[in-house]
């Protein structure tokens, strides 16, 4: 009940000009997101993290992908982007997206630049270390040698205990070294989804920035989706559907 009134609230709320509904619906949608996507790819899917920064080529920044996804068995990426409306899309980020899908082991690379910059405030340094320890339990990235696992270890029980700067850059010493030893455990391409409303406006906008590169899931197909009748949360799932098909 109390779910289906909180759409409810989402869906009257985004009447209004400056509502950030997208940032409100992806809660919702990353709830869901590994069943919808393993019943549209018809392959186990797991959810591996949310904004995931793929690397600025002019510097160590990064434009940040809604979701990365990625195939159970092969350990492929997928790249999902969100959007609710045409107002959010822009053909530069979709190119920019296209060029990052294009090799995964290059990611890597660019997250490993990130990490290294010495400029990196050490509050990052802990999100990127438990970002790289998600990568690597979910299989997208693996290190070079034994003494990493040992290294993850030792990280791990850092964080209680970070009071000095010579505790904060021993921390961020160790990250840079075990982040210097991952490489990508799938050396190819990811793969690209736009999860986008029933608007052809949108549609073609996408086709015509990505061509074939890119798929495009479009919310009034998601109730449609071969999803079990007894998955967790199942009335929920229907409400979010629901809600989705109707969206404008």
């Amino acid at each position: 009940m109390v779910f289906k009134v909180i759409l409810d609230q989402l869906r009257d709320n985004k009447r209004f000009p400056y509502y950030a509904a997208e940032r409100r619906i992806d809660l919702f949608i990353n709830m869901f997101l590994e069943q919808i996507l393993t019943a549209f790819y018809n392959e186990k899917v797991n959810f591996v993290v949310p904004e995931f920064p793929l690397k600025l080529e002019s510097n160590n920044q990064a434009d940040k992908l809604d979701y990365l996804c990625a195939f159970d068995n092969t350990k492929q990426p997928i790249f999902v982007e969100l959007k609710t409306d045409t107002i959010s899309y822009r053909s530069t980020q979709a190119s920019f997206y296209i060029e990052q899908s294009e090799s995964w082991p290059a990611c890597v690379k660019g997250l490993r630049d990130i990490i290294c910059n010495g400029r990196m405030r050490f509050s990052y340094r802990e999100k990127y270390f438990q970002l790289m320890k998600r990568l690597i339990s979910n299989g997208l990235v693996d290190f070079a040698d034994e003494l990493a696992e040992e290294s993850i270890k030792r990280l791990d029980v850092f964080p209680a205990n970070l009071n000095t700067p010579k505790d904060k850059g021993e921390f961020s010493r160790d990250l840079i070294k075990l982040s210097r030893k991952v490489h990508a455990r799938w050396n190819g391409e990811s793969k690209l989804l736009y999860l986008i409303p029933n608007s052809e406006k949108l549609k073609n906008q996408i086709q015509l920035s990505c061509g074939n590169k890119a798929n495009i899931l479009d919310f009034t197909q998601i109730g449609n989706l071969p999803i079990s009748s007894d998955m967790s949360y199942a009335a929920e799932f229907s409400q979010l559907a629901e809600f989705l098909r109707d969206l404008k």
